[in-house]
């Protein structure tokens, strides 16, 4: 069972950079004043988690309050994120984000989607319809997880 698993393992592990290398790449670099990575996964934890504390979205990416500082900082100054102390202990600053950073999102997205979407073109049918079937079964999998 081990053997197994360990095989399994390898398999997900060498699928990521196949992600990152053969999908990601086309809206990973930004042109000169849009927002970077960071920026943009602050904005999505806001979008989908709703307004928190910094200390929390540092716990969310995984990152220190002190790093994402210069992510809010940056992600304020272009309007889209506010910040506001909290309504019961003014040492707390909130984070949330604003319509233009939903908006931006959105837009990003659908680039996103564009740019996957004519990488995936190149594909013949009968390979989509693997893929369409493949990643099928890993979400249903998936969320099977605790």
């Amino acid at each position: 069972m081990d053997d197994k698993l360990d095989a399994l393992i390898n398999k997900m592990l060498d699928l990521m950079p196949l992600f990152k290398h053969k999908l990601s790449r086309p809206w990973e670099h930004t042109a000169p004043g849009e927002i970077g990575p960071s920026q943009r996964m602050a904005l999505f934890v806001l979008q989908q988690e709703g307004p928190m504390a910094m200390t929390a979205l540092a716990k969310q990416l995984h990152i220190f309050k002190q790093q994402l500082t210069a992510i809010v900082d940056k992600l304020e100054k272009e309007g889209l994120i506010s910040r506001m102390p909290d309504k019961h202990d003014r040492r707390i600053i909130n984070v949330s984000i604003s319509s233009k950073g939903e908006a931006l999102l959105k837009l990003q997205f659908e680039q996103m989607k564009e740019a996957v979407k004519a990488k995936l073109s190149a594909l013949p049918e009968k390979e989509l319809e693997k893929l369409d079937k493949a990643l099928g079964d890993i979400a249903e999998v998936l969320k099977l997880l605790p």
